[in-house]
């Protein structure tokens, strides 16, 4: 089996990058992968390692790279005549590679596998949160329904995307993302948040993107509200991102300085999760929810909202709270109830690490992702 992938990951350029190791392994279940990938301006070069080729578009915009991809692709399949009969074309996302695999299926028979990582169909929230999304989401709608299977990373997405356009659940793969969560559990913090931040009774911490999505004002606001009853807490929030400076100006109105920090984004957030008291995520609309999986494997108490693994890996009031979405009575709650509680947290987090068993492993993911490609190639 050839695999065709439209992607958007220029991080595959970067030597010894987590994707290029990804992609790596996933060479080990085709006879050969293309990776015709998003790249700006003209600073990369073709990459081949064994069994895999990865070409960039080098596209003077994003706006560019539809058609740059789409004739790379074009040249690639006629180049190493690859047909219907041996070869899928698999999209990063159900969007603007998803429209690249959609014209190549057209083109040249091919059959389409799309992965949705996202919460793009199910969530209301996500298409609402600009015009472009919702385009995409109309897009996306047209794009899965000419495809020939799909990945999802969510029950409640694949559950979706069966009801809502009638497609056949038998298509469908939905398996979440691998996390080497024993890794996390084995790794020893670098540093502790209360050593470098002394003086407080209780930590709370978030970690993400600092933008809309992640509806961080809802955590600002109900952190102000348990600061009456729990004056010496403190709140981390560890990202970057657009809404940054709008966020620092919520924080100085409600004169918060001195309670709440932002950091950075880092690479080395298990020392974050595994020495903070709480982890909280407010999202609007999450995938799967990958920092809530490090968070449980470190052994760091959960409230999250009711997106990704909520309510299909992580259960309300056994393993974490969770909370009805942009809710700030239930989250200041929440909140008060895991301070209050730490024999409660703590036997939340307990409960929440021993459900880590249950996740795939990488070889099961490997199988399941496999299969999926399959179904496309089976029309």
């Amino acid at each position: 089996m050839h695999i065709l992938a439209i992607s958007i990951d220029t991080k595959l350029f970067e030597k010894d990058s987590t994707s290029l190791k990804r992609i790596l392994e996933y060479a080990n279940l085709c006879t050969e992968l293309h990776i015709i990938c998003y790249t700006p301006n003209n600073k990369f070069k073709k990459i081949s390692i064994g069994n895999i080729f990865i070409y960039p578009t080098n596209s003077s915009c994003k706006l560019n790279f539809i058609n740059n991809a789409y004739k790379i692709s074009k040249q690639v399949i006629t180049e190493n005549n690859l047909t219907s009969q041996n070869t899928i074309i698999t999209s990063q996302d159900p969007f603007e590679t998803g429209l690249v695999g959609y014209l190549l299926k057209r083109k040249f028979k091919l059959g389409l596998n799309i992965q949705d990582h996202g919460n793009f169909f199910e969530s209301k929230y996500w298409r609402k949160e600009s015009l472009l999304n919702l385009f995409r989401y109309l897009l996306g709608t047209f794009i899965l329904k000419n495809s020939n299977s799909i990945r999802t990373v969510s029950l409640r997405e694949k559950k979706y995307i069966e009801n809502k356009f009638n497609y056949n659940p038998e298509k469908i793969s939905n398996f979440p993302i691998f996390t080497d969560w024993e890794k996390i559990a084995n790794t020893q913090p670098k540093f502790n948040v209360k050593q470098r931040y002394p003086g407080f009774e209780q930590y709370l911490m978030t970690a993400c993107r600092i933008e809309k999505v992640k509806n961080i004002p809802l955590l600002i606001n109900s952190f102000s509200e348990i600061l009456q009853e729990f004056p010496r807490t403190l709140l981390l929030i560890i990202g970057t991102g657009s809404q940054e400076k709008n966020i620092k100006e919520i924080i100085k109105k409600n004169n918060l300085q001195n309670n709440i920090i932002i950091e950075p984004w880092t690479n080395d957030l298990i020392s974050y999760y595994k020495t903070s008291d709480i982890f909280v995520s407010t999202s609007f609309s999450e995938g799967w929810g990958l920092t809530s999986i490090e968070a449980a494997a470190s052994n760091c108490p959960l409230i999250i909202t009711d997106t990704g693994s909520a309510n299909e890996f992580f259960l309300n009031q056994k393993n974490s709270w969770i909370i009805e979405i942009d809710n700030q009575r239930e989250l200041t709650i929440s909140l008060i109830d895991a301070l209050k509680n730490k024999g409660k947290r703590e036997g939340f987090a307990q409960e929440a690490f021993a459900s880590l068993s249950t996740l795939p492993t990488k070889e099961n993911s490997m199988i399941k992702l496999k299969e999926s490609w399959q179904k496309a190639i089976s029309k």
